[in-house]
């Protein structure tokens, strides 16, 4: 349904380096996210405080950087796709 909807666009804009660099990591790093978030929050239940002190940061670093390439990666494909 998603390509019906949205057909694939290929990036042809100035910033084809960085804009592949962001996409690739924002895609891998998605990809990791959703389980590191699953050990997070497991660590969190069964009080296992100090496992979770270790692995909340990068999860949270991860979930942010996601967060923030994909309006990047939005703002790429809609306004410096010209």
């Amino acid at each position: 349904i998603k390509t019906l909807l949205y057909p694939h666009q290929p990036y042809t804009g100035p910033y084809k380096g960085l804009f592949l660099f962001i996409l690739w990591t924002h895609t891998i790093l998605a990809i990791i996210n959703f389980p590191l978030a699953v050990i997070t929050l497991r660590y969190a239940f069964k009080g296992l405080f100090d496992k979770h002190k270790k692995i909340a940061p990068v999860t949270a670093f991860v979930w942010l950087y996601v967060a923030i390439t994909g309006w990047m990666i939005y703002y790429f494909m809609q306004w410096l796709n010209k």
